[in-house]
């Protein structure tokens, strides 16, 4: 597969979960309002990742993005694990 199709069946997965009325909820919570490039959409997208891949912690979902394909499908290009870690206790 190129990394369109990688990128697409990506983000097909996660179509049906972002419908309107999530993405509005997470807008009238303001969850992202001071979100620069972690937003809850992302952060589900990496913890789903972790999941299925079974990462073994934070710092293997930061080591993840190394994978050009996986950080173009997500749209983040790098992050500490100690950004997912304030980003989950909020």
């Amino acid at each position: 597969m190129d990394k369109d199709t990688n990128k697409s069946t990506y983000n097909q997965l996660f179509q049906a979960i972002y419908n309107e009325k999530f993405l509005s909820n997470v807008k009238e919570s303001e969850v992202d309002a001071y979100a620069k490039k972690l937003t809850v959409v992302k952060l589900i997208q990496l913890v789903a990742y972790a999941q299925l891949e079974q990462l073994e912690g934070l710092r293997h979902i930061s080591n993840s993005l190394n994978d050009d394909n996986f950080s173009a499908a997500v749209g983040i290009n790098s992050i500490s694990a100690s950004q997912l870690s304030r980003k989950l206790r909020d």
